[in-house]
């Protein structure tokens, strides 16, 4: 299932779902940048940034791509990581993100200490 959406009134910024077994992807065009965020088939509401879910399982995070080949290759690049990450591994994915969100919550706070 495909959903789209567009608002001129928002500088022509765009959102395209695609629905499929394996996960939920959607495609945000924002003011120029394409960014994609995927999200496990049983949870419209979690949406992890494509490069979040990378770091997770990858433990590298992704230099920022925003062009849609690049971030189309990106995906395919790691289509089986993803399913895999989004499937059978969401718990361990789900715990990595949260571990990795508190990580960077910490380094913010600990420079508003300097």
């Amino acid at each position: 299932m495909v959903c789209f959406s567009y608002d001129p009134r928002h500088m022509g910024d765009c959102v395209v779902d695609l629905n499929g077994p394996p996960f939920r992807l959607q495609f945000v065009k924002d003011r120029g940048k394409i960014l994609a965020y995927l999200a496990p088939p049983g949870e419209p509401e979690n949406w992890w940034f494509l490069n979040d879910l990378l770091e997770a399982t990858r433990a590298v995070l992704p230099a920022p791509e925003f062009k849609l080949a690049a971030v189309g290759r990106r995906l395919r690049e790691n289509f089986s990581l993803l399913a895999d990450a989004l499937g059978p591994q969401l718990e361990r994915t789900r715990e990595e993100l949260e571990r990795r969100k508190e990580l960077r919550i910490r380094a913010i706070c600990s420079r508003r200490d300097l």
